[in-house]
């Protein structure tokens, strides 16, 4: 039920704030992934593990800011 309701919200969505969440989701993946790849490769360099580690955190706040810049995209657009 919560899904088609997210669908719904989704295909209504006007184009611009459907192309910022679309890229702000791929770029959140993307730091995810390049975390995911230095956690791998780090093995005893703790300045690339560190750099792992701020990978790691910055997605989330990079997701809440797109939040606010998602909402104001949908407040000006409709």
């Amino acid at each position: 039920m919560k899904l088609q309701k997210l669908k719904r919200s989704i295909e209504t969505m006007p184009r611009p704030a459907y192309i910022f969440l679309k890229n702000l989701l791929r770029a959140a993946a993307a730091m995810l992934c390049a975390s995911a790849l230095l956690f791998l490769t780090a093995g005893a360099d703790l300045a690339r593990a560190h750099l792992a580690v701020l990978l790691l955190e910055n997605p989330a706040g990079m997701l809440l800011l797109g939040a606010f810049g998602l909402a104001f995209l949908l407040d000006r657009c409709q």
